[in-house]
């Protein structure tokens, strides 16, 4: 019996609602136990529909792009409409009237004759209504048929030559030429499928060919690149030799580095890896002198020269290496030395006293330590300026001249090197060491 709910209405009697002409509408909500049971499962594969409901749109559209298979005979010409024209709107009569309009042919030369086809492959216009459409057409090679490519074939050789020079009796497979273009590269159509044997590499086998295998790489008895070849993938020799080489280096590199000659695939304990290494010092790269420099002797002054004012800068940082050192570590008593004994604290003005003095003392050897250094600095730009001047000269205006020696008193203890003066320098270029001196004062 059907369930009844009690709604919001106006009350009838029993009689009423079993007359005739009621309807009960519960078939709508009926569901079938299959259904119920498919509904669970809905929400799981919806996935995998979409997926699959892609994949069968993909695979009908390219079944319908291709072309349908036609017999050996028959002749397939390929028409490409332009400028519009949707063929799903017009009639495939209408085409067809339009295309045989267009080739010349009337309705009783429309039959299968390769005049026609050469026809409409020389199609470039035709007319539907009162519009004109550009439909290039050409004719597609069979499926029987095989292409070929030649390069270097001049552009002055046309159709005809390239056909009369091809297609003939010489070539008896050779059924079509044509020119990419306007470049020098030719398609030839040959007749007929050159199949070549997989397993020993024989061209067209007969249907009755029994195959012994034979690998092309190595000569085996197996196919070519078999799993048991051993020639599959051999390595060239020449990535072979780049390897030799890159090893030896590697080697000879770990060498010099006082490194232990392990393998580097053997296994390494935690301490030998956090071992530190030493430092690798930067090569030092030295320039040689040419050829035509080794026996000029401005060139060899001037290397000498340069090589003392190297020297003598490095002493320079040594020795204010050696100052900055000896000011901030203050000597410590060694232990072995008995204490003195302890200072009677003096009165404020006693005190004041001696850290004034204290404090003027080390200015004046901090400006002792300047003035030194100044001067040694203001020699060495001395220097420098005079090697530019040199160099500024002309091949034939070096004229070599005794040098005097230019010693600062307060570098009298330090080696220095002797500079040479000569007349040509500038006197924009000349600098003297007092006037640098009181500048950096």
């Amino acid at each position: 019996m059907p369930e009844v709910e009690m709604v919001e209405g106006e009350a009838i009697s029993q009689e009423e609602a079993n007359a005739p002409g009621w309807q009960t509408a519960l078939s709508k909500n009926k569901r079938s136990p299959r259904q119920q049971e498919g509904a669970s499962t809905q929400s799981v594969g919806t996935a995998g529909r979409c997926a699959a409901t892609a994949q069968g749109v993909v695979r009908r559209l390219a079944a319908a792009s291709r072309l349908p298979r036609l017999p050996r005979s028959h002749i397939r010409v390929i028409v490409r409409p332009k400028g519009g024209l949707d063929l799903k709107k017009v009639s495939l009569i209408r085409l067809s009237q339009a295309l045989a309009t267009a080739a010349n042919l009337s309705p009783e030369d429309t039959k299968e004759e390769s005049k026609n086809a050469g026809a409409y492959a020389a199609l470039c216009l035709i007319r539907l209504g009162s519009t004109d459409y550009q439909v290039p057409a050409y004719t597609a090679a069979s499926d029987d048929t095989c292409k070929g490519i030649i390069r270097g074939v001049d552009v002055d050789i046309d159709a005809q030559q390239l056909a009369a020079m091809i297609v003939n009796q010489r070539n008896p497979k050779a059924m079509e030429v044509h020119r990419i273009k306007d470049t020098t590269t030719v398609v030839i159509l040959f007749s007929g499928l050159k199949k070549v044997r997989r397993g020993c590499a024989v061209n067209d086998p007969a249907e009755d060919h029994q195959c012994q295998p034979k690998c092309a790489l190595c000569g085996g008895a197996h196919l070519t690149a078999d799993k048991s070849c051993r020639h599959c993938f051999q390595v060239p020799f020449v990535v072979r030799q780049r390897r030799r080489r890159r090893k030896r280096a590697k080697k000879h590199l770990r060498a010099q580095e006082g490194l232990t000659s392990r393998d580097s695939s053997a296994p390494t304990t935690w301490a030998e890896r956090a071992k530190p290494r030493p430092a690798q010092q930067p090569a030092q790269v030295t320039h040689a002198a040419l050829p035509e420099q080794k026996e000029d002797p401005r060139i060899a002054f001037l290397l000498q020269e340069n090589a003392s004012l190297k020297a003598q800068l490095q002493q320079m940082r040594v020795e204010f290496e050696a100052l900055k050192n000896s000011a901030q570590a203050p000597v410590r008593p060694s232990s072995a030395e008995p204490r003195p004994a302890k200072r009677r604290i003096g009165t404020e003005g006693e005190v004041a006293a001696a850290s004034d003095s204290a404090v003027l003392g080390a200015i004046r050897d901090l400006q002792k330590s300047l003035a030194r250094q100044a001067e040694c600095f203001d020699l060495v730009a001395y220097k420098v300026a005079v090697i530019e001047s040199r160099l500024g000269l002309g091949e034939n205006s070096f004229v070599p001249v005794t040098p005097v020696s230019l010693v600062s008193p307060a570098c009298s203890g330090m080696p220095m090197a002797q500079a040479s003066v000569t007349k040509d320098v500038p006197a924009s270029r000349q600098t003297s060491g007092s006037n640098h001196g009181s500048q950096r004062k």
